[in-house]
């Protein structure tokens, strides 16, 4: 499998378990140390992997109250 391919592969598994709130395997190639800016609030980002697991949490009521989370990966 080509580098690319890998790439996409695990983009592509990171975006199901987004779209499934599979929190675990969302969590699961991240760095402890990841630093995370995203279009949600906070705007100053999210530093480790603890915060940054505290955002999904309302991502996934968001979704849950019909929201589409759809990945961009071609």
């Amino acid at each position: 499998m080509s580098d690319e391919q890998q790439i996409r592969t695990l983009i592509q598994a990171w975006a199901a378990a987004a779209h499934d709130g599979d929190l675990n395997t969302v969590l699961a190639d991240h760095s402890p140390d990841i630093v995370m800016f995203d279009v949600a609030l906070p705007n100053e980002g999210v530093r480790g992997i603890e915060a940054y697991r505290d955002t999904w949490p309302p991502f996934f009521q968001w979704q849950a109250s019909g929201a589409v989370f759809q990945d961009r990966v071609a």
